[in-house]
C-alpha cells in the first residue's frame, strides 16, 4: 500500500530488512524469490539483519503512543 512505502523503505536503509520491491512494479515475484534464496543462504545476513531490527524496534510503540493520548 501506498502509505507504507515509505516505512518499508526506511527500515530496508535501517538495515533491519531486505528490500523486495513493491507490487506494483510488476517484479515482485523474481525481487521476492531473489531475497528468499539470500536469507536461506546466508546465516550471518540472518543474524545481523536480526540484531538490526532488535536495536531499533523495541515493540513499545503503541504504549508511547497511548501514554500520549491519555495525557
Amino acid at each position: 500500500f501506498d502509505n507504507q512505502h515509505a516505512s518499508a523503505r526506511a527500515l530496508a536503509d535501517a538495515g533491519t530488512l531486505l528490500f523486495s520491491g513493491f507490487a506494483e512494479a510488476g517484479q515482485l515475484p523474481s525481487d521476492l524469490s531473489k531475497s528468499f534464496g539470500l536469507l536461506v543462504s546466508d546465516i550471518n545476513l540472518r543474524q545481523r539483519l536480526s540484531r538490526t531490527a532488535q536495536s531499533i524496534i523495541d515493540g513499545m510503540g503503541a504504549r508511547r503512543v497511548a501514554e500520549v493520548l491519555t495525557v
